[in-house]
């Protein structure tokens, strides 16, 4: 659901404790933001792509002090994944990909260094957002599927 306007955001984060959100980025690229909220009225947002995160006093502050989020908002770029939306037929389930010290180790040879690890999931993290090409991933899911239905 596009954003218009602090307003709108406001509205939305009324007894949430977090919203997924994104920016619409040129060439229909999105920029995944998850935006935590605090008793008092503070709010971090977490950028996805790095796990970095900043924090503000409101949603108003970061709509004026968060540059990516602010120009977003005055382009009409900027969106919140609307979850109660899902269900008229249409289904979303997150994935999780994990990677692990076993991953560094088949890669390098060796066990990493706490740092080495923090770096190595995080460019695999980023690669992996960068690099998938769903449509090949969701044609091998139905070729799959067929698969197993016919062996039925």
């Amino acid at each position: 659901m596009r954003i218009e306007n602090i307003e709108q955001l406001n509205g939305m984060s009324r007894g949430k404790t977090q919203l997924d959100c994104y920016v619409l980025l040129n060439g229909g690229l999105r920029s995944s933001k998850t935006l935590m909220f605090e008793e008092d009225g503070g709010v971090n947002v977490i950028n996805e792509i790095d796990d970095t995160s900043e924090g503000f006093d409101s949603l108003e502050e970061m709509a004026k002090g968060h540059s990516t989020i602010k120009e977003a908002l005055e382009k009409g770029a900027f969106y919140v994944f609307d979850y109660e939306e899902v269900g008229s037929g249409d289904y979303a389930k997150n994935m999780n990909i994990e990677v692990g010290a076993h991953d560094f180790e088949h890669t390098f040879g060796r066990m990493p260094k706490f740092e080495e690890f923090e770096r190595f999931s995080g460019l695999c993290r980023k690669g992996v957002q960068a690099q998938v090409d769903w449509d090949i991933i969701f044609k091998e899911t139905r070729d799959v599927m067929d698969r197993e239905a016919k062996e039925k």
